[in-house]
């Protein structure tokens, strides 16, 4: 009978084990389940922070408006060392509109040339090739219809050769359009009484760049040389005091290249926009000095340097930049009616400058 109940009770207690080992069993897995969901939650949680960790110290500038198209998006053409029919203008024109690019930046005066017709005190600045004014309308008139702004470069006060042959009082150096190195004294009492009437002739209403919004004033590789004991002063005021009011006056903003910024250390107005053409370093100095600019760095976007890769991978990181410009210094050999080749680039900087 004692046997029995013994029995009875060690089976009861296995039972009752059983029974609880089943149940801790259950809550044992359901437990590791939870630890389990949680511990990969937190894996994920940690991946995903250091990820964005890195990606936000990476070093590489990001393209802050890479899918915004920019309000400048250009081409320049260089017409004084060589001429090209208007046809060929009004073709660059046309691949321009076909890619979104806005802004015909017309460089028509070098040491070269002063390539569109212009004559001063019954003395004409031209050589054998130039456009005549009712070329000039006819660039201007289908570049309206295509919704692109002509920007007209009067190249000063350097590169300015042709202007010494002319009128020999107004120039510092010895002038000579194969080997340029005269430039506009500034201190020549006949200067500003001729830029004053080219300037005039221009830009004022019923001329050829009435309708322009801006103008570009050159400025690129000044040496300086006009006799003078203070130059760079002599300078600031030409371009601060005298040719950004007298443009105002015309209802126009200025333009000039980078290098009385980053060569001669210019305090200039920042009612300039800064076209830079010498590099990202210059670049970087002119937006670090508060400048609204064009980008137009010739390693990048100048014809004969520039690819689409070059300038699909350009990153244009700063609200300052305004936009950026295709640059093509020609050169006596190039062919005047074929541009077929431009393409390529050219559908790269509308891509790029139209976020594409």
């Amino acid at each position: 009978m004692l046997q029995t109940n013994k029995l009875y009770t060690d089976e009861n207690l296995v039972d009752t084990y059983v029974q609880k080992k089943n149940k801790c069993t259950k809550q044992t897995i359901w437990f590791t389940a939870i630890c389990s969901l949680v511990s990969v939650f937190a894996i994920i949680v940690i991946l995903c922070c250091t990820l964005m960790k890195k990606q936000s110290s990476n070093i590489i500038p990001q393209d802050l408006t890479a899918n915004i198209a920019y309000a400048h998006r250009g081409f320049m053409l260089d017409t004084s060392r060589k001429f090209f029919p208007v046809s060929t203008i009004l073709a660059l024109l046309d691949m321009m509109a076909a890619n979104k690019l806005n802004v015909f930046h017309w460089h028509f005066s070098d040491s070269q040339s002063f390539s569109i017709q212009w004559s001063y005190n019954s003395t004409s600045i031209n050589g054998a090739d130039y456009y005549s004014l009712a070329d000039v309308s006819q660039v201007i008139a289908k570049a309206a219809s295509l919704n692109i702004e002509v920007i007209p470069e009067f190249e000063m006060p350097g590169h300015s050769d042709i202007f010494g042959i002319k009128f020999p009082s107004i120039i510092s150096g010895i002038p000579d359009v194969n080997n340029p190195q005269a430039e506009m004294n500034l201190k020549s009492p006949d200067l500003k009484p001729m830029i004053t009437t080219l300037l005039k002739d221009f830009l004022s209403a019923a001329k050829p760049f009435n309708a322009s919004k801006r103008v570009h004033l050159g400025a690129d590789e000044v040496a300086m040389i006009w006799p003078d004991t203070n130059p760079k002063a002599t300078y600031t005021s030409f371009e601060n005091s005298y040719l950004l009011p007298k443009v105002k006056s015309f209802g126009k903003t200025a333009i000039v290249w980078n290098d009385p910024i980053t060569s001669q250390s210019l305090a200039l107005s920042k009612e300039f926009t800064i076209q830079v053409w010498t590099g990202k370093s210059e670049l970087s100095s002119v937006l670090s000095k508060g400048y609204k600019a064009i980008v137009s760095t010739s390693q990048e976007w100048y014809i004969g340097n520039a690819t689409p890769e070059k300038i699909a991978n350009y990153v244009l990181d700063s609200s300052q930049i305004i936009g950026a410009e295709v640059v093509w210094f020609t050169s006596p050999g190039d062919d005047p009616v074929d541009i077929s080749w431009l393409e390529p680039v050219i559908v790269a900087a509308g891509k790029k400058l139209n976020g594409l």
